[in-house]
């Protein structure tokens, strides 16, 4: 369902993370601020995996954090130790979403989904 490229990152800010939590003190902190890639945040009735896939594209693969300050650290970090790979965050102080406005033929997919976090 991903590329080689999408694991590479996700693997590069776990490393960045094991980091934070060696350092400990309010470093440590930016670990338990990170929730990992969206994909890994919710579950789903495995008849629909087709239209999860699809709907989202890529979008699966935002990396999902407390805050904006979090996700910088975070990229400065791999900066720092200069680790290959793109990030997009979802700092959840700044989402904003729409309200669904569906018709009597439609489901929102937030609906078939289950939150894990």
């Amino acid at each position: 369902m991903t590329n080689g490229a999408t694991i590479n990152c996700r693997d590069n800010v776990r490393k960045d993370l094991q980091n934070f939590i060696k350092k400990g003190g309010s470093q440590a902190h930016f670990s338990n601020s990170y929730y990992g890639i969206l994909i890994e945040n919710f579950d789903y009735d495995k008849t629909i995996w087709k239209v999860v896939e699809l709907v989202p594209g890529n979008k699966l693969f935002y990396q999902i954090s407390e805050n904006d300050k979090i996700s910088i650290k975070i990229v400065q970090e791999m900066n720092r130790e200069q680790l290959p790979g793109v990030l997009t965050f979802m700092p959840i102080n700044i989402l904003m979403y729409k309200e669904f406005l569906g018709t009597n033929d439609t489901i929102s997919m937030i609906n078939k989904i289950n939150n894990e976090t």
